[in-house]
């Protein structure tokens, strides 16, 4: 008798905590009280995860992932990017906003596995967050400020940097502005 009821407690249980799960992936709700914008969790339900396989790109992920904000699945996507602008032509890689060079390492690595050998160039002030604005809810100015151009250099095997305001400062008639392709993180 008490197996059964054990059995059946459980079942209740899970059914209870399923819905419960559902509902709260479902809501995912950010509320904020400061802005007039909406934000949400994304709790997407699809089961296909080609990034578990991947033993290159895990073997890169793990060596930069303390060097990023971005999570392992847009990583993984930037990291199929890479692989598509190799087919393209020419044309130097450039990453806008860099941090501690995390994706950048994505990006360096990629490129030199698929055959690119065109330099690759991180933007960024390296003064963390400089234009937050009026509708930003999470930074007021200076945050990330936790990095510096060597930190950016070892961890991306990039090869070179700007300390520069995009695109103010870089672009437009710059005899050191390369050709780009353009992937945005």
């Amino acid at each position: 008798m008490q197996t059964y009821q054990t059995g059946f407690l459980a079942r209740v249980l899970r059914r209870t905590l399923e819905g419960a799960v559902y509902a709260i992936r479902r809501s995912g709700e950010i509320l904020s009280h400061d802005s007039p914008i909406r934000h949400a969790f994304i709790f997407p339900e699809a089961t296909y995860s080609p990034w578990l396989s991947d033993s290159e790109f895990n073997h890169v992920y793990q060596a930069v992932r303390n060097n990023t904000m971005v999570n392992r699945y847009r990583c993984y996507e930037l990291w199929q990017l890479v692989g598509e602008v190799a087919k393209l032509p020419g044309g130097d890689l450039l990453e806008v906003g860099v941090w501690r060079g995390g994706t950048g390492g994505i990006i360096a690595c990629r490129a030199r596995s698929t055959g690119v050998e065109n330099p690759i160039y991180l933007c960024d002030t390296f003064k963390g967050v400089v234009k937050a604005g009026a509708l930003d809810t999470a930074y007021k100015g200076g945050e990330h400020a936790d990095t510096s151009k060597e930190t950016v250099m070892r961890a991306s095997l990039a090869s070179g940097y700007w300390r520069a305001f995009f695109p103010k400062n870089v672009g437009g008639s710059s005899k050191t502005a390369p050709s780009v392709s353009v992937i945005s993180t």
